[in-house]
């Protein structure tokens, strides 16, 4: 019996030492990361010498249709595709909790995410995708205990953080050592290709938000945010980007409560989503039907900074 004891003692003391061993190792090919989304879009950020004007921050309809050249002032896309809200939110903590705020926060609005079924159950998973920062940041680490009871104690191995990640790690650090991003502003265009046209026709008739409702509870991230920039002397502009489907009735309920909490905190909302650009009613302007393509994304982005010229006076 003593003999069992000793063993599982000396087991589980290689398995610490082990985990810590290894833990610094990725540690170091994380930090060195600068491309891809596996936290090299975020590091590539917080190594910025200068800190852009505008950070603007969303979804892949931020990361591949928002182009920052566009702006009169100084900009950085840090758009990571499909991540929603508490994302968002977890990601602004820990720029600011690094000193990297801009002074100006353009968020794009997926009012689509504010969606659901009537009776499942909100979890904030997409916080998994920072876990670098779990006990190093509190929103990331409140957020990620939420997922379950277990949560937090599977992160008693550190390399629980780099679970699933590796791989995309290591393809990053490989590509970022190859290939060294200069002067880059976080846009990536999506090149336009023979087939967009009749994807962006197939899509359109797929809208998925039609068969689900709004759900208040979802906003709770995007109201944490605004209080975020508040407390942080951050201007907050929301927008959103235009959507090829012909009906989005289906967002009416949700369009209205944005409206009220937006002007209830005085943010300006520019939703060009209920707009007509004309350009943009021809399918070879876009990737699908809420995606353009790098054509479209000149004119989305243009037009968006028209609108905000005004804006940066105040």
């Amino acid at each position: 019996m003593k003999n069992y004891l000793i063993f599982i003692v000396l087991f589980l003391i290689s398995i610490f030492v082990i985990d810590r061993i290894v833990v610094k190792f990725l540690d170091m090919i994380y930090q060195e990361i600068k491309t891809g989304q596996s936290g090299g879009r975020i590091n590539y950020y917080l190594t910025l010498e200068q800190i852009p004007e505008i950070l603007v921050m969303g979804s892949s309809r931020v990361q591949y249709q928002i182009d920052p050249a566009k702006f009169i002032l100084s900009g950085y896309n840090i758009g990571h595709g499909g991540m929603d809200d508490v994302f968002q939110l977890g990601l602004l903590s820990i720029i600011i909790n690094a000193k990297k705020e801009p002074s100006i926060l353009l968020l794009h609005i997926d009012p689509d995410i504010y969606q659901g079924s009537e009776f499942s159950e909100i979890k904030p998973v997409d916080i998994q995708n920072l876990k670098y920062y779990y006990g190093k940041n509190e929103i990331v680490t409140r957020y990620t205990n939420e997922l379950s009871k277990f949560e937090k104690y599977k992160f008693a191995l550190k390399l629980y953080r780099y679970n699933g990640r590796v791989i995309n790690m290591i393809k990053n650090f490989l590509q970022t050592k190859i290939a060294p991003i200069i002067n880059d502003n976080g846009y990536e265009p999506w090149p336009p290709s023979v087939m967009d046209s009749i994807n962006v026709l197939y899509s359109s008739r797929q809208n998925p938000a039609k068969r689900l409702h709004f759900r208040e509870d979802k906003v709770k991230y995007l109201v944490e945010i605004i209080q975020l920039c508040k407390s942080n002397n951050i201007k907050l502009i929301c927008f959103t980007t235009p959507y090829y489907y012909k009906n989005l009735s289906v967002l009416n309920q949700t369009r209205k409560y944005l409206d009220s909490l937006f002007s209830k905190n005085n943010i300006v909302y520019l939703d060009l989503s209920r707009e007509k650009i004309k350009e943009l009613g021809n399918p070879k302007y876009w990737k699908d039907a809420t995606h353009v393509n790098a054509i479209g994304a000149e004119i989305v982005s243009a037009n968006l900074s028209d609108r905000l010229v005004p804006l940066f006076s105040d």
